[in-house]
């Protein structure tokens, strides 16, 4: 082939995978929304085709990508500008890429428990709303806050993550009237 041809394929690969990479993180961030799932359940769910389609094509399209990069680099060996230039271009998209696998690899370890308890104890750090259930500081908004009565029994939903289990998130509450 010609090195114009590897450095053009190698360009629509790297778009191709930005294109995937970008289009399943916006898509996943959408389909954690709540408000979507309420709105329109299939909507909610079809949101997160991207996500299930790049499990399998991302790989695929980065080994393409590299094996094109390599192409460009032996073709491009002799010219030091063209290669810092193409050298810079991979190191970009491939951090990129990093970086949104890693965010991925750390939602793997989201949680999210439902159940009914009482409220122990809430209590505020800084600007910061938190309520405590089964040992975990779990946030919340003011609003959230300044309802929740301690001793009150109710039903929670909250996420967690189980690389900080300590932590979570307030997702849903309301009370239990008995």
């Amino acid at each position: 082939m010609k090195k114009n041809d590897y450095v053009n394929k190698r360009k629509i690969t790297t778009r191709v995978i930005l294109i995937t990479v970008y289009t399943t993180f916006i898509c996943y961030l959408l389909g954690k929304l709540q408000s979507i799932s309420d709105w329109n359940y299939n909507v909610h769910e079809m949101l997160y085709l991207p996500y299930n389609f790049a499990i399998f094509a991302l790989p695929i399209e980065v080994f393409v990508w590299i094996y094109y990069s390599i192409n460009v680099m032996k073709e491009e060996r002799d010219k030091v500008d063209l290669n810092v230039k193409t050298l810079m271009i991979n190191m970009v998209s491939f951090a990129s890429v990093i970086i949104i696998v890693i965010f991925f690899y750390i939602q793997t370890f989201s949680v999210s428990t439902g159940c009914i308890l009482e409220v122990g104890s809430k209590f505020r750090e800084g600007n910061d709303f938190y309520i405590e259930l089964m040992g975990k500081k779990i946030v919340c908004s003011q609003n959230e806050y300044n309802l929740i009565t301690e001793g009150e029994v109710y039903s929670i939903e909250y996420t967690w993550n189980e690389k900080w289990p300590g932590k979570g998130r307030l997702e849903y509450i309301e009370i239990i009237e008995n």
